[in-house]
């Protein structure tokens, strides 16, 4: 899922680069009981790709995903009970369609930004919020164990492994 998201339905082209080398910690981690790297055998449904971690830093997945004019009553039903009521995005008017409108039909839509509680933009922010929360971890135990070294976004890079 979060791969797709990546590269296809939020259009980040150049973000998901073909691995280049993996290192002996991975390599051992991702290797089967036959000492085969997944991924290498069969490159039509393994592929590795890497996302840099300065990509965390600068991304912002807080923003909306869709914009645009939804029907009054459905908008009043996702806000009132958003875990039961989605918004139906074929119902969603840009605005040129909304300009179109007259002016009695314009009445029955309103503004408004929203993202889907299981779409690209959602996907990506648990994803981010993981990463974050790893490189955290990294950094607490380093406190509690007097390490000096610590890491930030930047420092790291994820390996995603489509299978």
């Amino acid at each position: 899922m979060v791969y797709h998201a990546l590269e296809w339905d939020c259009e980040m082209d150049g973000l998901l680069k073909p691995l280049a080398d993996i290192s002996e910690c991975v390599r051992k981690e991702c290797t089967d009981e036959r000492g085969v790297l997944y991924g290498t055998e069969d490159l039509k449904w393994y592929t590795w790709s890497v996302v840099d971690g300065s990509w965390f830093a600068k991304v912002n997945l807080n923003l909306p995903e869709l914009c645009g004019f939804f029907p009054r009553q459905s908008v009043c039903n996702h806000l009132s009970n958003p875990d039961e009521n989605d918004l139906d995005i074929s119902e969603m008017l840009s605005i040129e369609g909304y300009q179109e409108l007259d002016v009695e039909a314009k009445k029955a839509y309103q503004y408004f930004e929203y993202t889907e509680p299981y779409g690209n933009r959602s996907i990506l922010r648990d994803f981010k919020q993981n990463v974050m929360e790893r490189v955290h971890a990294y950094n607490w135990y380093n406190f509690w164990e007097d390490h000096e070294q610590k890491i930030s976004i930047n420092d790291i890079r994820v390996l995603i492994l489509l299978r």
